[in-house]
């Protein structure tokens, strides 16, 4: 059989029971979208899960909204998205987590170089305006034509950020 979605919203999954699905999901080329919002996942499963996506080429969507995710699993989703092998996720959803700037500082570099983003959920967080900064000019630069939807409310985002995010979305023909 090949399961192509796995839902497991709302429940209290830590990081060891994400490992595990992180495991499988490297050799996995059936699931498409995993749902695990609103579970306990902290920043070893978020770690787990963007190891996967270095050799998974087949799940589109990933939402991890309302976990326990911090900068250093941020910074770990980042370098999985900057990876060359990663041509698939299109959903990334790390909305209501604990993310403060620097995640989302190495989350914006990521976007420099990822042409398979289409959603990047990213609201609820921590970050101020040095990582919405570090997101409007990554959109600026990006050469990603395919992101068309970025999620950033409920941040503590202020002038500085919200002025170079406006730049940005005025320069870009994707967004």
């Amino acid at each position: 059989f090949f399961l192509q979605q796995l839902d497991l919203f709302d429940n209290v999954i830590e990081d060891d029971g994400i490992i595990a699905l992180g495991n499988i999901l490297q050799t996995n080329s059936s699931l498409i979208n995993l749902h695990v919002a609103m579970n306990k996942v902290g920043d070893k499963g978020a770690a787990a899960l963007a190891r996967s996506l270095k050799s998974n080429s087949t799940l589109l969507g990933l939402r991890l909204r309302s976990n326990a995710i911090r900068d250093a699993g941020a910074c770990a989703f980042a370098e999985a998205l900057e990876t060359n092998n990663n041509t698939s996720l299109q959903i990334l959803d790390l909305n209501d987590n604990m993310i403060h700037s620097s995640g989302a500082i190495a989350l914006a570099h990521s976007l420099k170089t990822n042409s398979s983003l289409v959603e990047l959920h990213y609201g609820h967080n921590e970050f101020e305006d040095t990582g919405a900064i570090a997101i409007g000019v990554a959109l600026k630069m990006n050469n990603n034509r395919s992101l068309k939807t970025i999620n950033l409310e409920a941040n503590k985002i202020g002038n500085a950020g919200g002025i170079c995010l406006a730049e940005s979305v005025k320069r870009s023909s994707s967004l």
